[in-house]
């Protein structure tokens, strides 16, 4: 398998352990020193500069929480070190929470295939409706 092609299953991988809130195989595709960036201005916007913050991250947003969660890859490309996914995605909260946005992922890969840049676009006013509130 060559480069972009392990870049690519490794982001397909990535969504599948974030659907079944696998972090700890999510944890193994994730360079120590990687970014994740939400950009924005809402008040999700983040820049997390390391795994363990994004780990971190995902555990107190999802751990416990999900009751079943799935992403559909709709579109996936690559070049060089660079993957991009368009995707939907259901998350189901066990609390009743139903969650439900479109997405793009833009993965950046070291030459081991671990991903040292991640940086998501979604509906955040969607997002943001939901889980900080407001109109």
């Amino acid at each position: 398998m060559n480069q972009v092609e392990l870049n690519k299953t490794q982001a397909k991988r990535f969504l599948e352990y974030l659907a079944k809130t696998d972090f700890d195989s999510l944890r193994q595709l994730l360079a120590d020193e990687m970014q994740y960036i939400l950009p924005g201005k809402s008040p999700l916007a983040t820049h997390l500069t390391s795994a363990a913050e994004f780990s971190d991250f995902l555990h107190s947003a999802f751990s416990g929480k999900v009751a079943q969660a799935k992403f559909e890859i709709l579109n996936i490309t690559a070049e060089d070190n660079r993957v991009a996914v368009e995707a939907t995605g259901l998350f189901e909260f066990k609390a009743g929470l139903i969650y439900e946005n479109i997405y793009h992922f833009l993965f950046h890969f070291n030459d081991l295939g671990k991903i040292t840049q991640l940086t998501e676009h979604m509906d955040s006013y969607h997002a943001t409706k939901l889980f900080v509130g407001g109109e």
